[in-house]
């Protein structure tokens, strides 16, 4: 029948890229050594970036507290120059923020948890389409090894068949009800990729092919039509299996997905409840306002897209993140709130002092 060609599957692609990206590749293929469990993996790696980022949330936090007690403590004076600017809004925000800003109110302190978000949201997402491409091949590499062995024997076709299935079965990473994990939650998705998302035969795995996973390479540059042949040997029946004869199985029902954007709209929202409203009003000034709104409805909707068009277990990347930041800053708000009106508190006292001994003299 012929030997079954493996296929290139580096963790770090061709190319120069950012030194991140291949370092979360590395974490992930290590968490993923001894947790034996992508659903594992994806929780306990959200978690390993959520302890690194915590300073960065702490440190934004106390500038958003800070902030509110500022604005609390001005707002007598703010009321006064309001009154004083007799409708003109604009010279209005003009002076407020400057008075504002010389009472050391920090303008963008609100938005730093978003922005690190954002920029560790496309590290992430690079890293894991690298540790996805890998693991597809091995389980590819494996397969192609077990049928270029099976074959080698006297086994008839359909045992050859049975014996494939098993072998997929026992390597394949699916989690809970999603059946490959490297593809998306989504009925609209089958549990196994074709050859053409999944190979290419032009020598270089530059190629993006499924779920912005790059392509595999076939190392001695087989034609597409051959790949083809060759992938429907290895895994024809399970694709049959998973993909049914119509290939109309489902890798998923849209759950995660679902999940994703519900639990960042629910994080943005919690996140702007937990600002006092007049700090929450100033940012929103300070801005060109709509901000904070902006922000609660953009982020559900990226998490729903990259969720539906990605794979599975970046989904679940996505709605731990989204948790555990929920949880952080339930904390941190708390154990911040006391620590700044502490700091407020004895500022207070030693001004009150210091009046008092300058009016002894």
């Amino acid at each position: 029948m012929g030997i079954i060609t493996q296929v290139l599957v580096p963790l770090i692609p061709e190319g120069n890229i950012p030194a991140l990206y291949p370092i979360v590749g590395h974490v992930l293929q290590w968490v993923q050594g001894w947790t034996g469990n992508i659903g594992w993996t994806m929780i306990i790696f959200t978690l390993m970036l959520k302890m690194i980022t915590l300073p960065f949330d702490i440190i934004s936090r106390k500038s958003m507290k800070r902030n509110a007690i500022i604005q609390e403590r001005l707002a007598p004076e703010l009321e006064q120059l309001e009154k004083q600017c007799r409708g003109d809004q604009a010279l209005y925000q003009q002076k407020m923020t400057a008075r504002m800003r010389k009472e050391g109110y920090s303008m963008g302190g609100a938005c730093l948890p978003s922005l690190i978000t954002l920029v560790m949201f496309f590290f992430i997402l690079a890293g894991l389409n690298q540790f996805a491409t890998k693991n597809i091949g091995d389980i590819y590499n494996e397969m192609a090894a077990e049928y270029n062995r099976l074959t080698a024997t006297s086994m008839s076709q359909t045992e050859i068949d049975e014996a494939l299935i098993k072998q997929y079965d026992e390597i394949s990473p699916n989690f809970l009800w999603i059946k490959n994990p490297w593809r998306p939650d989504s009925p609209l998705s089958r549990p196994i990729a074709t050859a053409g998302e999944m190979f290419t035969s032009s020598g270089s795995n530059n190629t993006t092919g499924a779920n912005g996973i790059k392509k595999l390479v076939y190392q001695d540059g087989k034609s597409a039509e051959e790949i083809e042949a060759d992938y429907q040997k290895v895994m024809g029946a399970v694709i049959r299996k998973y993909n049914g004869e119509n290939n109309k199985g489902a890798n998923g029902f849209f759950i995660l997905p679902v999940l994703a954007a519900a639990v960042s709209f629910l994080s943005q929202w919690l996140m702007m409840k937990m600002q006092p409203q007049q700090q929450s009003q100033a940012q929103e000034n300070a801005m060109g306002g709509g901000m904070n709104k902006f922000m609660l409805i953009f982020f559900p909707i990226m998490m729903l897209f990259f969720s539906i068009n990605y794979t599975a277990a970046f989904a679940v990347y996505i709605v731990f993140n989204s948790t555990f930041m929920m949880l952080a800053n339930f904390a941190i708000n708390y154990f911040v709130d006391k620590s700044i009106r502490k700091d407020f508190a004895k500022k207070d006292f030693e001004k009150s002092a210091s009046y008092r001994r300058e009016k002894g003299r």
